[in-house]
């Protein structure tokens, strides 16, 4: 798993909250979107304030039962497909899409909320100022990481590879986590370096035969704002 280094990635809490409709209609529980009390959630899941995490939680259960077009990225939305058409994804438009490598049945791409940080991200120390932030997806299929382990299994599988490789370089901070919600299992590591915070996120595809590792990049006290935002791209990779 050497090339699963900083250009890793992924979290799962989603934070995004319910917009309401018109006056005169019912809101649509799935009209979405990432915002400032979004972050708040995000910000409850690192802090432990319980109260954030249950609404967290509850975001995340009527997400997990809408499409994934309902969930609006800021900026608007655009869709990446890999130039191997191994996997897509969506991400927010106003961002920068940065060097794609191939990987067996999969790949990592890399996205900068501008082109420099898309480059910055994949280098082993980034150095991000103010709001510079990146996110890196890696898609991989399960016999390429835990030789064909999948679900849960698989995924503390991988979490205790990436922990000992990120300790080699980085400052991990607590143990890996498993965080469970509608359905949904997701493991977490959160990790700095010189110049930046990281928060790992690892998800079982829903096909079950591969693993989205999504790592939020950000400067240093942004993290929880920009791993919100993977987690959102998160739920859109396909």
């Amino acid at each position: 798993m050497n090339y699963l280094k900083p250009g890793l990635l992924l979290l799962l809490v989603t934070t995004i909250s319910v917009t309401a409709g018109p006056a005169t209609a019912q809101p649509d529980p799935c009209d979405l979107e990432l915002t400032t009390f979004g972050q708040l959630a995000a910000e409850g899941a690192v802090s432990g304030d319980a109260a954030l995490q249950t609404v967290a939680g509850l975001l995340d259960e009527i997400a997990a039962g809408c499409p994934a077009s309902t969930i609006d990225l800021p900026g608007g939305r655009a869709t990446y497909t890999a130039p191997n058409e191994t996997f897509s994804l969506d991400y927010p438009a106003d961002w920068a899409v940065g060097n794609f490598q191939s990987r067996l049945d999969g790949g990592l791409i890399f996205l900068g909320s501008n082109r420099l940080a898309a480059i910055m991200i994949e280098r082993s120390q980034p150095d991000l100022r103010g709001d510079e932030a990146g996110i890196g997806v890696v898609v991989t299929p399960a016999s390429a990481i835990t030789r064909g382990v999948t679900g849960v299994e698989g995924i503390e599988i991988i979490l205790a590879g990436l922990r000992r490789g990120l300790a080699s370089q980085y400052a991990v901070q607590g143990d890996p986590e498993l965080l469970t919600s509608a359905d949904q299992t997701v493991g977490r590591i959160v990790f700095i370096g010189e110049d930046f915070e990281a928060a790992l996120l690892t998800r079982a595809l829903p096909d079950g035969e591969r693993f989205a590792l999504v790592t939020a990049f950000a400067a240093p006290g942004r993290l929880a704002e920009v791993e919100a935002l993977a987690s959102a791209v998160a739920q859109t990779i396909r």
